[in-house]
Protein backbone atom coordinates (compact mmCIF):
# COMPACT_ATOMS: atom_id res chain seq x y z
CA UNK A 1 0.00 0.00 0.00
CA UNK A 2 1.07 3.48 -0.97
CA UNK A 3 2.02 5.37 2.12
CA UNK A 4 2.02 8.93 0.38
CA UNK A 5 -0.12 10.58 -1.91
CA UNK A 6 0.71 14.17 -3.45
CA UNK A 7 -1.49 16.15 -5.47
CA UNK A 8 -1.16 19.11 -7.05
CA UNK A 9 -4.08 21.63 -6.68
CA UNK A 10 -5.47 24.15 -9.26
CA UNK A 11 -6.33 22.03 -12.54
CA UNK A 12 -5.78 18.51 -10.51
CA UNK A 13 -7.47 18.14 -7.42
CA UNK A 14 -9.22 21.48 -8.10
CA UNK A 15 -10.92 21.67 -11.79
CA UNK A 16 -10.89 24.71 -13.35
CA UNK A 17 -13.51 26.92 -12.01
CA UNK A 18 -14.16 25.02 -8.79
CA UNK A 19 -12.77 27.21 -5.71
CA UNK A 20 -13.85 24.99 -2.50
CA UNK A 21 -12.64 21.33 -1.58
CA UNK A 22 -15.30 19.18 -0.91
CA UNK A 23 -16.55 17.58 2.55
CA UNK A 24 -16.06 13.91 0.40
CA UNK A 25 -12.45 15.08 -0.02
CA UNK A 26 -11.70 16.25 3.58
CA UNK A 27 -13.46 12.81 4.65
CA UNK A 28 -11.00 10.87 2.20
CA UNK A 29 -8.24 12.86 3.61
CA UNK A 30 -9.31 11.54 7.62
CA UNK A 31 -9.70 8.36 6.54
CA UNK A 32 -6.09 8.40 4.63
CA UNK A 33 -5.12 9.84 8.20
CA UNK A 34 -6.57 6.58 9.98
CA UNK A 35 -4.40 4.61 7.54
CA UNK A 36 -1.59 6.48 8.14
CA UNK A 37 -1.00 7.38 4.88
CA UNK A 38 -0.34 11.19 4.53
CA UNK A 39 -1.84 13.15 2.12
CA UNK A 40 0.51 16.09 0.41
CA UNK A 41 -1.10 19.07 -0.76
CA UNK A 42 1.78 20.07 -3.40
CA UNK A 43 1.03 24.16 -5.23
CA UNK A 44 2.11 26.77 -6.41
CA UNK A 45 -0.27 28.59 -3.86
CA UNK A 46 1.26 30.63 -0.82
CA UNK A 47 1.18 28.70 2.47
CA UNK A 48 -1.87 30.76 3.95
CA UNK A 49 -3.60 30.26 1.09
CA UNK A 50 -3.71 26.50 1.65
CA UNK A 51 -3.80 26.68 5.15
CA UNK A 52 -7.43 28.22 4.21
CA UNK A 53 -8.20 25.92 1.64
CA UNK A 54 -7.75 22.91 3.95
CA UNK A 55 -8.57 24.50 6.91
CA UNK A 56 -10.70 21.56 8.42
CA UNK A 57 -8.07 19.04 7.98
CA UNK A 58 -4.53 21.23 7.80
CA UNK A 59 -3.50 19.29 10.97
CA UNK A 60 -3.26 16.07 9.23
CA UNK A 61 -1.72 17.06 5.86
CA UNK A 62 1.81 17.63 4.71
CA UNK A 63 1.99 21.21 2.68
CA UNK A 64 4.43 21.69 -0.68
CA UNK A 65 3.54 25.29 -1.06
CA UNK A 66 5.20 28.11 -3.37
CA UNK A 67 6.34 25.38 -6.16
CA UNK A 68 8.27 23.59 -3.18
CA UNK A 69 9.90 26.77 -1.55
CA UNK A 70 8.41 25.99 1.80
CA UNK A 71 7.57 22.53 3.02
CA UNK A 72 5.52 22.80 6.88
CA UNK A 73 3.67 19.53 8.50
CA UNK A 74 1.68 19.94 11.42
CA UNK A 75 3.21 23.59 12.06
CA UNK A 76 7.20 22.63 11.49
CA UNK A 77 8.47 24.04 9.21
CA UNK A 78 10.60 21.34 7.09
CA UNK A 79 11.94 23.08 4.62
CA UNK A 80 12.12 26.94 3.09
CA UNK A 81 14.34 28.13 -0.05
CA UNK A 82 14.10 31.96 -0.23
CA UNK A 83 15.23 34.17 -3.32
CA UNK A 84 18.18 36.35 -2.92
CA UNK A 85 17.07 39.93 -2.95
CA UNK A 86 19.41 40.74 -5.82
CA UNK A 87 18.03 38.00 -7.95
CA UNK A 88 14.29 39.09 -7.21
CA UNK A 89 15.01 42.48 -8.17
CA UNK A 90 17.13 41.64 -11.53
CA UNK A 91 14.30 39.19 -12.53
CA UNK A 92 11.25 41.74 -11.37
CA UNK A 93 12.97 44.71 -13.88
CA UNK A 94 12.63 42.22 -16.41
CA UNK A 95 9.47 41.08 -16.19
CA UNK A 96 8.79 45.08 -15.66
CA UNK A 97 10.15 45.77 -19.23
CA UNK A 98 8.38 42.87 -21.46
CA UNK A 99 5.30 44.40 -22.95
CA UNK A 100 2.16 42.42 -21.47
CA UNK A 101 3.69 40.99 -18.39
CA UNK A 102 3.32 42.21 -14.74
CA UNK A 103 5.50 41.28 -11.80
CA UNK A 104 4.40 39.71 -8.76
CA UNK A 105 6.41 38.62 -5.76
CA UNK A 106 5.04 36.23 -3.01
CA UNK A 107 6.17 36.42 0.34
CA UNK A 108 5.04 33.82 3.10
CA UNK A 109 2.40 36.10 4.45
CA UNK A 110 1.29 38.16 1.32
CA UNK A 111 1.45 38.34 -2.43
CA UNK A 112 2.94 41.73 -3.88
CA UNK A 113 1.40 42.85 -6.75
CA UNK A 114 1.19 46.39 -8.51
CA UNK A 115 -1.95 49.02 -8.56
CA UNK A 116 -2.66 48.21 -12.36
CA UNK A 117 -3.25 44.32 -11.17
CA UNK A 118 -5.08 45.38 -7.82
CA UNK A 119 -8.82 44.81 -9.78
CA UNK A 120 -8.18 41.71 -11.09
CA UNK A 121 -6.61 40.12 -7.75
CA UNK A 122 -8.84 41.27 -5.36
CA UNK A 123 -11.57 39.11 -7.67
CA UNK A 124 -8.90 36.17 -6.99
CA UNK A 125 -8.86 36.96 -3.45
CA UNK A 126 -12.15 35.08 -3.11
CA UNK A 127 -10.80 32.69 -5.30
CA UNK A 128 -7.74 31.14 -4.66
CA UNK A 129 -7.77 33.31 -1.12
CA UNK A 130 -5.05 35.22 -1.97
CA UNK A 131 -3.79 38.05 0.98
CA UNK A 132 -2.38 40.35 -1.68
CA UNK A 133 -0.92 43.81 -1.25
CA UNK A 134 -0.26 46.45 -3.58
CA UNK A 135 3.16 48.90 -4.50
CA UNK A 136 4.56 50.77 -6.64
CA UNK A 137 8.08 49.90 -5.37
CA UNK A 138 9.26 45.83 -5.56
CA UNK A 139 12.69 46.82 -5.17
CA UNK A 140 11.81 47.44 -1.20
CA UNK A 141 10.53 44.54 -0.52
CA UNK A 142 11.99 43.60 2.86
CA UNK A 143 10.22 40.22 3.81
CA UNK A 144 11.83 36.53 2.24
CA UNK A 145 10.53 36.43 -1.46
CA UNK A 146 9.85 32.51 -2.14
CA UNK A 147 8.82 33.37 -5.47
CA UNK A 148 8.31 36.40 -8.60
CA UNK A 149 5.79 35.12 -11.08
CA UNK A 150 5.37 37.44 -14.75
CA UNK A 151 1.86 37.23 -15.38
CA UNK A 152 0.55 38.05 -19.17
CA UNK A 153 -3.71 38.22 -18.90
CA UNK A 154 -3.27 36.86 -22.70
CA UNK A 155 -1.24 34.10 -21.90
CA UNK A 156 2.19 33.19 -20.38
CA UNK A 157 3.32 30.95 -23.40
CA UNK A 158 3.93 33.86 -25.83
CA UNK A 159 6.69 34.82 -23.08
CA UNK A 160 7.76 31.59 -21.34
CA UNK A 161 10.49 30.58 -24.08
CA UNK A 162 12.12 34.11 -23.39
CA UNK A 163 12.26 34.21 -19.95
CA UNK A 164 13.29 30.32 -19.51
CA UNK A 165 16.27 31.11 -22.37
CA UNK A 166 17.25 34.06 -19.46
CA UNK A 167 16.91 32.87 -16.74
CA UNK A 168 17.08 29.51 -16.31
CA UNK A 169 20.59 29.39 -15.70
CA UNK A 170 20.62 31.54 -12.51
CA UNK A 171 16.60 30.38 -11.31
CA UNK A 172 14.39 27.74 -11.08
CA UNK A 173 11.77 28.60 -13.75
CA UNK A 174 8.37 26.98 -14.90
CA UNK A 175 5.19 28.05 -16.68
CA UNK A 176 2.03 27.14 -13.86
CA UNK A 177 -0.46 28.36 -15.50
CA UNK A 178 -2.31 29.75 -18.64
CA UNK A 179 -0.77 33.14 -16.99
CA UNK A 180 2.20 32.58 -14.93
CA UNK A 181 5.28 31.79 -15.35
CA UNK A 182 7.62 31.05 -12.04
CA UNK A 183 10.80 31.95 -10.87
CA UNK A 184 12.17 30.76 -7.68
CA UNK A 185 15.73 29.56 -5.84
CA UNK A 186 17.96 27.34 -8.13
CA UNK A 187 17.52 25.02 -5.60
CA UNK A 188 13.25 24.57 -6.00
CA UNK A 189 11.02 22.27 -7.62
CA UNK A 190 7.94 20.78 -6.10
CA UNK A 191 10.14 17.18 -7.28
CA UNK A 192 13.13 18.73 -4.84
CA UNK A 193 10.48 19.12 -1.87
CA UNK A 194 8.76 15.75 -2.61
CA UNK A 195 12.40 14.33 -2.59
CA UNK A 196 13.36 15.94 0.70
CA UNK A 197 10.04 14.89 2.19
CA UNK A 198 10.20 11.14 1.25
CA UNK A 199 13.93 11.52 2.86
CA UNK A 200 12.83 12.61 6.02
CA UNK A 201 10.10 9.93 5.98
CA UNK A 202 12.69 7.02 4.68
CA UNK A 203 9.75 6.70 2.07
CA UNK A 204 11.02 4.84 -1.51
CA UNK A 205 9.80 6.04 -5.12
CA UNK A 206 6.74 3.09 -5.14
CA UNK A 207 5.92 4.18 -1.58
CA UNK A 208 4.23 7.38 -3.18
CA UNK A 209 1.68 8.05 -5.87
CA UNK A 210 1.38 11.36 -7.31
CA UNK A 211 -0.73 13.38 -9.12
CA UNK A 212 -0.60 16.79 -11.54
CA UNK A 213 -1.40 18.55 -14.67
CA UNK A 214 1.19 21.16 -15.18
CA UNK A 215 4.39 22.13 -16.46
CA UNK A 216 5.46 22.43 -12.32
CA UNK A 217 4.51 19.10 -11.76
CA UNK A 218 6.80 17.36 -13.90
CA UNK A 219 9.49 17.11 -11.29
CA UNK A 220 6.69 15.79 -8.42
CA UNK A 221 5.59 13.24 -11.44
CA UNK A 222 9.37 11.91 -12.11
CA UNK A 223 9.53 10.97 -8.24
CA UNK A 224 7.71 8.03 -8.79
CA UNK A 225 6.77 5.27 -10.64
CA UNK A 226 3.08 5.90 -9.80
CA UNK A 227 2.38 8.94 -11.15
CA UNK A 228 -0.71 10.23 -12.82
CA UNK A 229 -0.92 12.99 -15.30
CA UNK A 230 -5.17 14.64 -15.43
CA UNK A 231 -6.58 13.84 -19.39
CA UNK A 232 -6.60 17.52 -20.12
CA UNK A 233 -2.87 17.70 -19.24
CA UNK A 234 -0.84 18.63 -22.56
CA UNK A 235 1.18 15.97 -23.79
CA UNK A 236 4.72 16.81 -22.46
CA UNK A 237 3.09 16.81 -19.20
CA UNK A 238 1.66 13.25 -19.55
CA UNK A 239 5.19 11.72 -21.22
CA UNK A 240 6.56 11.74 -17.40
CA UNK A 241 3.33 9.96 -15.76
CA UNK A 242 2.02 6.69 -15.92
CA UNK A 243 -1.21 6.93 -15.57
CA UNK A 244 -4.54 9.34 -16.51
CA UNK A 245 -6.87 10.31 -15.03
CA UNK A 246 -10.13 12.32 -14.94
CA UNK A 247 -10.40 12.51 -11.25
CA UNK A 248 -8.17 12.45 -8.69
CA UNK A 249 -10.89 11.67 -5.55
CA UNK A 250 -12.35 8.73 -7.50
CA UNK A 251 -9.02 7.43 -8.12
CA UNK A 252 -7.94 7.82 -4.42
CA UNK A 253 -11.00 5.94 -3.26
CA UNK A 254 -10.58 3.67 -5.93
CA UNK A 255 -6.96 2.42 -4.64
CA UNK A 256 -7.55 2.44 -0.85
CA UNK A 257 -11.08 1.18 -1.49
CA UNK A 258 -12.93 4.31 0.36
Amino acid sequence: MKKLVASDIDGTLLPFGHTHISQSFFDVINELDRMGIIFVAASGRQIPSLHMLFDKVKDKILFIAENGAYVEYKGEVLHEAGMSHSLVKEIVADIEKTPGCEPIVSTKETVYITKHADEFFRSREKEILYSTTVTDDFFNINDKVFKVTACNYDGILQNARTFAKSWEKFASVTVSGFMYFDFMDLSVSKGNALGKVMNILKLAPDDCMVFGDNYNDISMLKKTPNAFAMEHSDDTVKAYARYLTGDVEDTIRKIYNI
